[in-house]
């Protein structure tokens, strides 16, 4: 805690919008992509951004998604499509067919009517760790 205060000037920073900033850098998926070997052998390592705040305040929302999707209304253009003739045990496939946003689960199950949004970036994505 004493780290993020001294390195951001402010000596008001909490716990809790330290965790959402370490949150928020430990699901970005760049963060991941460039540390991919490094986490697979080494605790992850936090650096320190230059903007906390918006770091903090993503992690904070991406936490509150994390641990209430069960109480988010489904989107009303998403059926899901079961095989007409559907197997015992089907294999898992779990494709994204990019033209038309469909997601084929397995053999016997595809999602559809998902819009474009669902596969964009949010800004705190794109950001540059």
């Amino acid at each position: 805690m004493e780290q993020f205060r001294a390195h951001y000037g402010n000596k008001k920073l909490t716990k809790e919008a330290i965790f959402h900033y370490v949150y928020a850098v430990l699901h970005h998926p760049a963060y991941r992509s460039k540390y991919e070997q490094n986490l697979k052998r080494d605790f992850p390592r936090i650096p320190l951004y230059q903007d906390f705040g918006a770091w903090a305040a993503a992690g904070q929302k991406l936490m509150e998604l994390h641990l209430h999707y069960e109480q988010v209304a489904p989107y009303a253009g998403i059926k899901i499509v079961q095989a007409d003739k559907p197997k015992a045990e089907p294999k898992a496939r779990l494709q994204r067919d990019k033209e038309i946003n469909d997601i084929v689960l397995d053999e016997n199950t595809t999602l559809t009517g998902i819009p474009s949004v669902a596969f964009l970036s949010t800004n705190w994505a794109t950001a540059a760790p």
